[in-house]
C-alpha cells in the first residue's frame, strides 16, 4: 500500500472531484488512528456534508440558533 498526505484544498480539487476516482478506495484516519476504508464519493459526501452544516451554523449564529438541537428535534 502507499500512503501520502495531501492538502485537503488540493486533494478535493484534484482528486475528489475526478469521476474516474470516484469508486476508489481511500484510508481516512486522524494522525493515522481509527483508519477507515470508504470510497472518494462517500468521503466527499461526508465532507459537503460538514461544510455544509459549518456554513448552516455560522449563518445562524449571530440569531441565537442552535443547529444541532433544531436539527435534532425533527
Amino acid at each position: 500500500m502507499y500512503f501520502e498526505e495531501a492538502e485537503l484544498e488540493n486533494f478535493y480539487s484534484y482528486v475528489l472531484s475526478k469521476k474516474e476516482n470516484q469508486d476508489k478506495k481511500v484510508l481516512v484516519g486522524y494522525n493515522g488512528v481509527d483508519g477507515k476504508e470508504v470510497t472518494m464519493s462517500e468521503l466527499r459526501e461526508d465532507m459537503n456534508e460538514i461544510r455544509d452544516i459549518k456554513k448552516f451554523k455560522l449563518k445562524n449564529s449571530h440569531k441565537g440558533v442552535d443547529f444541532y438541537d433544531n436539527y435534532y428535534r425533527k
